[in-house]
């Protein structure tokens, strides 16, 4: 699912210890693969902090918090 992305998303990351990312998921293996097998580069950590000007968020649907 893409939503888009305002400008407050990173101050409110922080501030309410958002997770959505592969990092946080119950089905991200050590190898850093996803266990679904889905494609997970949109969805990591390093894509958020390195896509300054990165319009939508992108959530997985298959997500859960460990």
């Amino acid at each position: 699912m893409r939503v888009p992305l305002g400008p407050e998303f990173h101050d409110e990351c922080e501030r309410f210890a958002f997770r959505f990312c592969c990092e946080d998921c119950a089905y991200f293996l050590r190898d850093e693969r996803c266990a679904h097998d889905w494609p997970n580069a949109e969805h990591r950590r390093a894509a958020y902090a390195a896509e300054v000007a990165r319009r939508e968020i992108v959530f997985c649907k298959e997500f859960e918090l460990r």
